[in-house]
């Protein structure tokens, strides 16, 4: 049996407590400028679990592919622990979920 997976690719992610933080990935063979993103980190899978995080999306250009920065200020990243993050874009009113997975803030010590 052939098995269709519309899923979002698995991504990890870690960062530090108190930083600024800008993770940059790129999205091949999509043009996506011009959609909107939204990036967040919450404490469980569920869209009503605690929210640790949102990211700032940028949606860059580059040829068929498509550059993406999530960024963070340091005055936004104040929560430690455990959670689960996913990206999300709209264009064209249509929505897709391009990466997911878990997330891990470390406490910061200085």
């Amino acid at each position: 049996m052939t098995t269709v997976k519309y899923l979002p690719a698995e991504v990890d992610i870690e960062y530090y407590q108190g930083d600024t933080v800008s993770l940059q990935f790129v999205i091949k063979n999509k043009n996506l400028e011009g959609g909107t993103g939204t990036a967040q980190v919450r404490r469980g899978k569920e869209s009503t679990a605690a929210l640790m995080a949102e990211f700032t999306v940028t949606l860059d250009d580059d040829g068929d592919d498509t550059n993406v920065t999530l960024a963070l200020a340091s005055g936004n990243n104040t929560t430690t622990g455990k959670g689960w993050w996913d990206l999300e874009i709209v264009k064209d009113a249509a929505t897709r979920t391009y990466m997911a997975g878990r997330a891990t803030v470390h406490p910061e010590i200085t």
